[in-house]
């Protein structure tokens, strides 16, 4: 399978990234190379190769529309975590410009001996973001803010980048943009989602950050076992809390005794998930492992008081 990765900036051919060819019809490890210096990859793959194939130049290929295939769906809100981690990475391991660039042709279906082009945009409209509280005020605890053209489906995050006293520049596409704020376990804030229309570079957002000072708390069970209490480092079980909005934050699960605390704002309805990293990560859920649950009850309380909800998982 040939492979062209083309920037519509420059249209030029995007260098040495990686590209992947995944088989549907045998499914098995992805065919991994990188484009050359034309930006052109050669992918060897079986004769009755029957599959898709994608680049990522940043990692995760930035936002836009991803239709006709891809890596394994994913529940949508932990998508927003893998997000962070991906645009994290991008930071760090890659030029600014090539982790500006986003695909705009989605993943290719191909068969052995065809070949494929796809296009990626640039992402440079740069958005001045500051994080505040109910008050107006510059939140200091570190955050992570994201951006993506609202309304569609990706794989993965958008772009984002850390806020440093309250204060983030985030590269993103013209347009209406989703922008979120997302805080550790240990914040004591929880951001709220917002949508803004970019029009410019150099245009401002204020993201508002709630106060969380609602405990959540709960053992997490094992439902085909009596409701015995699943106690179990291996698994490396998450816990997130999530608004109707997408907004989520992360509680913590102690593997030593089974227990799972966190905290949310007052008077924020939000239910409460549970997964495994394997599952977090699209790799499915190993033939021991329990299968990710989100909650079908909503939860809300009032400043101070705590929430008790035990969650059942069943293999």
């Amino acid at each position: 399978i040939t492979f062209t990765a083309v920037r519509t900036d420059t249209d030029a051919g995007i260098p040495n990234i990686p590209v992947m060819a995944i088989d549907r019809t045998n499914p098995g490890p992805p065919n991994i190379g990188f484009t050359n210096n034309s930006g052109v990859a050669t992918l060897k793959v079986s004769p009755d190769f029957k599959g898709v194939v994608m680049a990522n130049p940043g990692g995760s290929g930035g936002p836009g529309e991803k239709k006709g295939g891809g890596p394994v769906a994913q529940l949508e809100w932990w998508q927003e975590l893998l997000g962070i981690g991906t645009a994290m990475a991008q930071q760090a391991g890659f030029q600014s410009d090539l982790a500006q660039l986003y695909a705009i042709t989605p993943p290719q279906k191909v068969s052995a001996g065809d070949s494929a082009t796809i296009k990626f945009k640039k992402a440079n409209f740069a958005v001045n973001v500051r994080v505040v509280d109910v008050d107006g005020n510059l939140v200091s605890d570190q955050g992570f803010v994201s951006a993506r053209p609202a309304g569609t489906t990706i794989y993965g995050g958008g772009f984002g980048g850390q806020t440093k006293g309250g204060l983030a520049t985030i590269n993103t596409v013209e347009g209406a943009n989703t922008f979120k704020v997302f805080f550790g376990p240990d914040s004591q804030y929880v951001g709220q989602s917002k949508t803004i229309t970019v029009t410019s570079s150099g245009s401002s957002a204020d993201l508002v950050a709630l106060k969380k000072n609602v405990t959540v708390k709960g053992k997490i069970l094992d439902g085909g076992n009596g409701n015995s209490v699943i106690a179990d480092e291996s698994l490396g079980l998450m816990i997130g809390f999530f608004t109707k909005d997408g907004d989520f934050s992360m509680g913590k699960y102690n593997p030593t005794d089974g227990d799972f605390v966190g905290n949310m704002p007052p008077g924020v309805e939000f239910r409460i998930g549970v997964a495994s990293m394997d599952a977090i990560m699209g790799e499915g859920v190993r033939a021991d492992g329990y299968v990710p649950s989100v909650s079908n009850k909503t939860y809300s309380a009032k400043a101070n008081e705590t929430v008790t909800a035990d969650q059942i998982l069943f293999k």
